[in-house]
């Protein structure tokens, strides 16, 4: 449930108004003709909200509570939200986490939690995020990257998608282009790193545009970058 806030609520709010037997509150004689159809759209809303019913559920999560020096676990944490939007959240996170995690210089802190690690603000707001060197992205020239659906896209620091996920891998920027693929693999050493390989490869700039089209092996792929700088 979202609060009136805006933070993910760990209370129901409370219900006013009194149901009789027949379903209807308080209905006067004339309207109960209605009782009946009524009834029928009160069903059918129930049925349309308890399929989004996960949307309103509190999952656990661990983060970097100020007063402590490693992550805590807690119960009730995030709650992820059914609809996505360059502005909205992809989760939000209870006000208890907000006002006691450690931000840093950016005020934005992070979390762990079982759908993979996000990245949230003291607003509420939370950006899935994606796992490197064992942590959350890093923000790379302004950016780091997400995950929807399995596809990679870009969020700047205030948690707002600048890249819609597109592409099923994307490098972080470097001087403003981001080496990106479809079609591509990821490919374990036998150790704790993993290659991204075959697919289509190309570069987007940060406004999202295509560069270096995406057809390319990786290799040929910046061959035609250092080309396109050189003229």
């Amino acid at each position: 449930m979202i609060a009136a806030d805006g933070f993910a609520s760990t209370t129901e709010e409370p219900r006013e108004g009194k149901l009789h037997s027949g379903g209807c509150s308080d209905a006067p004689d004339d309207r109960r003709s209605y009782r009946d159809s009524g009834l029928k759209i009160i069903l059918l809303m129930l049925l349309i909200v308890s399929g989004f019913s996960f949307a309103n559920e509190l999952k656990p999560c661990r983060y970097q509570h100020i007063n402590e020096l490693e992550p805590i676990q807690v119960d009730s944490c995030i709650s992820f939200t059914s609809q996505r939007s360059a502005n909205d959240s992809d989760a939000l996170i209870t006000k208890e986490v907000a006002l006691t995690a450690n931000y840093n210089s950016n005020n934005i802190a992070y979390l762990y939690s079982e759908f993979g690690p996000f990245y949230f603000i003291k607003s509420g707001k939370a950006r899935k995020t994606v796992y490197y060197d064992n942590g959350p992205d890093y923000f790379q020239e302004g950016l780091a990257r997400t995950n929807w659906n399995n596809k990679i896209g870009f969020f700047d620091k205030e948690l707002n998608i600048i890249i819609r996920p597109a592409y099923d891998f994307a490098f972080p920027f470097k001087n403003s282009v981001s080496m990106v693929c479809n079609g591509c693999v990821k490919k374990s050493d036998g150790e704790e790193h993993t290659t991204v390989v075959k697919g289509s490869w190309g570069f987007i700039d940060k406004s999202g545009s295509i560069v270096i089209q995406i057809i390319h092996t990786k290799i040929a792929a910046i061959k035609a970058l250092n080309e396109a700088k050189q003229k």
